[in-house]
């Protein structure tokens, strides 16, 4: 019986990772969105536009790719499940701050 619940555990761990990097992902994808508006609301010309674009992805998913290989760590090496719950509870949190915070720059661009 022990064995099914550590394997769930980790079972359940991994699953919160992948949700979390999607919705990191979801975050990437909404702070270029932010990062376009702003540029068009700042009156960049046709041509820089299309490349400010393109170069941002790159840093963008560096730091993505970077997150996620810190939140496998980080999630999977709780040595208990009270302290995991925690963890996770507070990389969501971060995750979705992110999230309002390009949201809101959308709103006001």
């Amino acid at each position: 019986m022990k064995s099914v619940q550590g394997a769930a555990a980790v079972i359940l761990r991994y699953v919160v990772w992948l949700a979390l990097s999607l919705l990191g992902l979801w975050d990437i994808l909404q702070i270029r969105v932010a990062w376009v508006e702003v540029l068009i609301r700042v009156r960049v010309s046709g041509w820089a536009l299309p490349a400010l674009d393109k170069w941002m992805l790159l840093p963008l998913g560096i730091i993505w790719l970077g997150a996620i290989i810190w939140m496998e760590d980080h999630l999977t090496t709780a040595r208990t499940q009270q302290i995991f719950y925690r963890r996770a509870a507070r990389v969501t949190a971060v995750v979705l701050v992110i999230l309002a915070l390009t949201y809101i720059v959308q709103f006001l661009f």
